[in-house]
């Protein structure tokens, strides 16, 4: 068990290298309606034969180099795919999943990259980040491996991280805040605000007191948004002073004062 959960980390995880560009045709589906824990054989058989149908170019190349260095082949996809479906824990099957669902629906290697980032994040176990470390601007300065460790960095819909005050969302920034609500979607596959920014926005119901990790006298500011799905209406809090390598706190909106 311990060997098997290993060669899929150190797989996944030798996978998370430089990438070339390709000329992407994204499969196009229907959106599932169950997350990733309730899958079943079928739905992970499913998602092996998109996989292999997103990653392997018109020409029959696979489209990253990082794919290869995960072990794929163009001849083999599926097979490799299927030979590394874990048999052990639920966090091992979880990781193979979000691999799986991330690069079916990548349409860069860029996008490869992060699916396999955030799987290998992901059978590492749910570490939090513990980092003290701030910038003038008030953020947390974040390193490339705390990054990973954000929470919600692998949601894919609303239902994927139950968030609290004292357990937020982790991103950067307003900007952070707002293209996660309108990145994920709905159980139905539905977005609230379809790339809508201003209206993902102005969901926001007000500023809270977390609890800092870090011993803050004052606490943190987390913000709580109402997010309208037709399955229930989320409670998400967000936690945007978590910052990392080439992140700034107020990318792309006017800073308080300024």
């Amino acid at each position: 068990m311990v060997a098997r959960a290993f060669t899929i980390i150190a797989a996944i995880s030798a996978a998370c290298a430089s990438s070339r560009p390709g000329a992407w045709k994204p499969v196009t589906y229907p959106k599932s309606e169950r997350t990733i824990e309730h899958w079943t054989l079928a739905d992970e058989d499913e998602f092996v034969r998109r996989t292999c149908e997103n990653v392997i170019a018109p020409t029959g190349k696979l489209r990253c180099d990082s794919l290869k260095k995960f072990g794929l082949s163009s001849n083999k996809c599926g097979e490799t795919l299927s030979a590394l479906r874990p048999a052990g824990s639920d966090r091992e099957r979880n990781a193979f999943r979000l691999v799986l669902a991330g690069l079916s629906l990548a349409d860069s290697c860029d996008e490869v990259d992060a699916a396999f980032r955030i799987a290998a994040s992901a059978a590492r176990g749910d570490r939090a980040i513990t980092n003290c470390k701030k910038r003038p601007d008030g953020s947390y300065d974040l390193s490339s491996e705390d990054v990973l460790l954000r929470r919600g960095l692998g949601d894919r819909v609303f239902g994927d991280t139950i968030s609290t005050v004292d357990s937020p969302i982790q991103v950067c920034g307003l900007m952070g805040e707002v293209k996660y609500l309108t990145r994920l979607t709905c159980a139905d596959g539905s977005r609230p605000w379809p790339k809508d920014l201003d209206k993902a926005h102005a969901a926001r119901q007000a500023a809270e007191t977390g609890t800092s990790r870090c011993g803050e006298l004052f606490g943190k500011p987390v913000d709580r948004y109402k997010v309208p799905c037709p399955e229930k209406t989320y409670e998400v809090f967000i936690d945007m002073y978590e910052c990392g390598p080439g992140e700034e706190l107020w990318d792309g909106v006017r800073k308080p004062g300024g």
